[in-house]
């Protein structure tokens, strides 16, 4: 798992991303990610899940709110840096237990 992480930390978003469901046992056809694994998704369901409101994150991370919105909405993407902190510094939780949050599959990491 240890190497899992930091191969995270290096290869950036998407292909972490790719790993993180590879860890946690899921199948990816096409090498395209299905639409739970986006970060805007990812941050989403952890927030719900901690029982945050986006306005208490963008608070806590010093950050616009319609930034915020747009990426849960899917309106654009964010980046993985912002992603991770976000997970860790507010969240307080990894990468990879937020994707297992969004995961309808509710595979645990």
């Amino acid at each position: 798992m240890a190497s899992a992480a930091a191969f995270i930390f290096t290869d950036g978003f998407t292909q972490g991303i790719k790993v993180g469901l590879q860890v946690m046992g899921g199948v990816m056809l096409n090498d395209q990610e299905p639409d739970w694994m986006h970060g805007g998704n990812i941050l989403r369901c952890a927030r719900k899940h901690i029982g945050m409101t986006q306005e208490e994150v963008c608070m806590l991370m010093d950050m616009n709110l319609a930034t915020y919105k747009r990426w849960e909405q899917g309106v654009t993407e964010p980046d993985f840096s912002h992603v991770l902190q976000i997970c860790e510094i507010v969240f307080k939780m990894d990468l990879l237990q937020a994707i297992a949050l969004a995961n309808p599959e509710g595979v645990a990491a």
